[in-house]
């Protein structure tokens, strides 16, 4: 059976998300995340796309990424991404197989969605007690988004329209990023990213893992949580059982994982 064509809108942004094979760690070094990063800045320009919000967790990565006018070269970018760090995990490590889990998943956002899903994106590691402030996390575009010192990403016209002095942009991004989230924006995010993930009907298990665990560490149910891990992916698994019996969390890859209070 042939596979269904993605939906690519030329000049349009589009969530993208990838997810390592068996959903295993992708990234297990600073090296491993800058060398991802390196090659998406240049392949972004060799490709004609425009990055707007990015963050790489330990094994999957988000991406927000208009195509511009030619709607193929957002495949060619990621093809390109996925082929690199494939043949570079596989030297560095003396691995074989496959480093990613086959497609990415691929939903366009309009632009009433732009802030809420670059929102959305960046704050995966708070979400997962990577990190207490989205800015505190090195492998997303956040910090980018608040400061003018070594941008490479492509600012979209809804952060631009925050206003039009950066000083005062920034701050009002900081303050959207801190700010309430409606259950309905989430929930619609999801959703359009669920319907990507036709296999996975309307929900991402991870997402909901991840939220199911967060809630019962934060509640000091360490029964529960102990028992939504063994029912979790390997990699969060470790990662939450250090914090469960650490006080101060854990030094990871450029993070460190937050204790909640």
């Amino acid at each position: 059976m042939a596979r269904q064509r993605r939906l690519v809108i030329p000049y349009c942004a589009h969530h993208l998300l990838h997810r390592g094979h068996h959903r295993e760690p992708v990234f297990l070094s600073e090296a491993d995340f800058r060398y991802y990063l390196d090659n998406l800045r240049s392949l972004k320009a060799r490709f004609h796309c425009k990055v707007h919000a990015y963050c790489l967790m330990l094994n999957h990565v988000h991406l927000l990424v208009d195509p511009g006018a030619e709607p193929r070269n957002l495949g060619r970018l990621m093809k390109e991404l996925a082929r690199r760090q494939a043949n570079y995990a596989n030297g560095r490590y003396r691995r074989s197989g496959a480093l990613w889990e086959g497609r990415y998943h691929s939903s366009p956002v309009m632009l009433d969605l732009l802030l809420p899903v670059a929102r959305y994106i960046e704050l995966n590691p708070v979400r997962t007690m990577l990190a207490k402030q989205p800015q505190d996390y090195p492998w997303s575009s956040c910090r980018q988004r608040l400061s003018d010192a070594r941008r490479w990403i492509d600012l979209d016209r809804a952060y631009d329209a925050l206003a039009h002095d950066p000083a005062l942009r920034a701050r009002r991004y900081r303050e959207y990023l801190a700010g309430p989230i409606a259950a309905a924006e989430w929930h619609h995010i999801r959703r359009a990213m669920g319907e990507a993930l036709r296999h996975d009907s309307l929900r991402d298990p991870v997402w909901d893992e991840h939220a199911a665990i967060a809630k019962a560490v934060a509640r000091g149910d360490v029964t529960r949580a102990e028992a939504l891990m063994r029912e979790h992916s390997r990699i969060a698994r470790q990662n939450m059982q250090v914090a469960l019996r650490q006080p101060g969390g854990v030094d990871l890859p450029g993070v460190q994982l937050i204790r909640p209070n």
